[in-house]
């Protein structure tokens, strides 16, 4: 709002402000209607004045704080989305991560019974016997395979007597040609 030169200020046209208490216009070089610069100072310093700027301020502070406290009601929502999708995502991890940690641990549990299990196999008196069994025959079929050509006669006993399926098996053609026989 512009001032002239000559100390008024010059309202725009035809702005006549009536009411008590209100400087009374003056009409300046020119024919525009104003008010000295000393009334509007003394009319801005009143009470009422200073009442009426206040509540016009508050009202200001009172539709921007509701402005921005809708603001942050927004950034708020968003922000517990958010922390609810990461609860979410955190939940379907942990969740993944003790299933695998489970199953691992069954796997391994598992695995130990097995290994138990072939320990005591291996190490009974039956089975000491049978690989000792196994390295003697070694060293025999090693030795049978040194020899040159001899005959060999096989003959397998339960409680005295020999099987009937080992005889016929040794008495077949196929065996004699083998031998040599």
């Amino acid at each position: 709002m512009p001032v002239n030169k000559d100390g008024y200020w010059v309202t725009p046209a035809k702005a006549w402000v009536d009411g008590s208490g209100m400087p009374k216009p003056v009409t300046i070089k020119g024919g525009a209607n104003g008010w000295r610069v000393s009334d509007i100072r003394n009319m801005v310093d009143s009470p009422i004045f200073q009442i009426c700027t206040a509540r016009g301020i508050a009202m200001d502070i009172e539709q921007h704080a509701v402005e921005v406290s809708g603001t942050a009601e927004e950034a708020l929502k968003s922000l517990k989305a958010g922390l609810d999708k990461f609860k979410s995502t955190l939940t379907n991890d942990l969740t993944a991560i003790k299933a695998s940690g489970t199953r691992v641990q069954n796997e391994v549990l598992q695995m130990k019974q097995a290994y138990q299990a072939a320990q005591t196999v291996l190490t009974t008196p039956e089975f000491e016997r049978a690989v000792e069994n196994a390295e003697r025959m070694a060293i025999a079929l090693k030795a049978i395979s040194e020899l040159s050509e001899t005959k060999l006669s096989v003959s397998v006993f339960s409680g005295g007597r020999m099987h009937d399926e080992v005889r016929n098996a040794l008495d077949s053609a196929d065996i004699k040609q083998r031998m040599g026989t």
